[in-house]
């Protein structure tokens, strides 16, 4: 008889890749979606054959509350003057690469690369922010001087900040430090942001 002892992971046939978390406390297996991967707390008295079965139990169940998809291949956004596209490749079947090609920013996926996992998402979501703050200044700034202009004030300066909370401020020096999440939202938004900022 194999006791499991410690955390880590598993993997299960017919499941796939599974963290366990043995706790002391726990008097039974419980299983959920965290992170995109599948998470089981267990008890520290369980074997591992008897733990495989519990967790095979809850296969279909775990399957059907699989949260969807974050990215897909295929997948667009039209965010006015800043455009991207998720694409397959298989020129590195392991790598997510970015670039610009004809005025759309494209992540290309490999063939090999799961983009459900925790580590796709991630440089997914790592190269969509480095893309908006690329062009941030370009798309963001003459759009919030052109609105100021209307306004009829003059702001002392203005710079793109990484905020993710705060997606614009006036300080008191009148300089304006917008958002490059600004990028993600509609016109009326940014508009919105310069004008009560």
């Amino acid at each position: 008889m194999a006791y499991i002892i410690k955390s880590g992971y598993c993997t299960i046939e017919g499941v796939g890749r599974v963290y366990v978390s043995v706790r002391s406390n726990a008097k039974s297996v419980r299983a959920r979606w965290k992170g995109g991967e599948i998470y089981v707390s267990a008890p520290l008295n369980i074997e591992y054959e008897r733990l495989v079965e519990i967790i095979k139990g809850f296969a279909t169940k775990l399957d059907s509350m699989k949260p969807d998809a974050f990215y897909y291949i295929g997948q667009k956004w039209d965010f006015g003057e800043f455009k991207v596209e998720i694409l397959e490749q298989t020129y590195k079947p392991t790598y997510i690469l970015a670039g610009r090609q004809d005025d759309i920013w494209r992540i290309s996926v490999g063939n090999a690369v799961d983009i459900t996992s925790p580590k796709a998402v991630k440089t997914i979501s790592n190269y969509l922010c480095r893309m908006a703050q690329s062009e941030a200044v370009d798309a963001l700034l003459p759009r919030g001087r052109e609105i100021a202009a209307a306004l009829g004030v003059r702001p002392t300066g203005w710079s793109i900040s990484s905020g993710l909370r705060t997606l614009g401020t006036c300080n008191g020096r009148g300089e304006v430090h917008l958002s490059y999440v600004l990028m993600f939202y509609a016109k009326h938004i940014l508009d919105f942001v310069i004008c009560n900022g």
